[in-house]
Order: structure tokens, then C-alpha cells, then sequence
């Protein structure tokens, strides 16, 4: 089987701190709620996390200090049984890093 996203950890993001998320599978996952419970927001999370955060301006602030005010992680199965953390933090200075 090859690598998944096999669960979430969103330290703190929007509304959500000190959120785990999952267990997700192989295969295709649903996320579903009623109106307002936080399904962008998770979906711009997983976004964050993999491509940067996305300033109010469009441009995204790809490095960041650990300590931050937007930090998380997507925790992936590696298919052989181990597992891959990704995560980042928001720039808290709001400094610019190379596109």
C-alpha cells in the first residue's frame, strides 16, 4: 500500500486548537458536517500545511518559526508501516521567505 494522510494535528488554526483529526484510510476519505463546522477551515489547513499560508493579501508565506500563531502537522502513513510527520508554522513577524 502506498503513503496516506493518516491523521491530523492541528495545533492551532482559526478556531481550532489542540485538534487531532482521524483517523483517515487508504483510499478515498469524506469529510461531512453541518453549516459552519469547520470544513474549509480544515480543508485550508491541509492546504497550509503543504504549500504555506495564505496571507490576507494572496501571497503565501512559506518559512516559519515553530512557535507560531498558525501550526500544525498531517501525519502520513509511510506504507511500511512507519510514519511521515509534515508540519509548519505561521511566520509570527510576518516576514517573506523566497517564493
Amino acid at each position: 500500500m502506498g503513503k496516506y494522510l493518516e491523521h491530523i494535528k492541528m495545533d492551532a488554526f482559526g478556531a481550532f486548537s489542540n485538534r487531532l483529526i482521524g483517523p483517515f484510510g487508504p483510499g478515498m476519505n469524506v469529510v461531512f458536517g453541518r453549516n459552519e463546522a469547520g470544513k474549509t477551515t480544515f480543508a485550508q489547513f491541509v492546504g497550509g500545511v503543504l504549500f504555506g499560508w495564505e496571507e490576507a493579501r494572496g501571497v503565501r508565506n512559506t518559512y516559519k518559526p515553530q512557535a507560531a500563531d498558525r501550526a500544525g502537522s498531517l501525519f502520513f502513513d509511510d506504507g511500511e508501516g512507519g510514519e511521515i510527520e509534515l508540519s509548519r508554522g505561521r511566520n509570527a513577524e510576518g516576514l517573506k521567505g523566497d517564493a
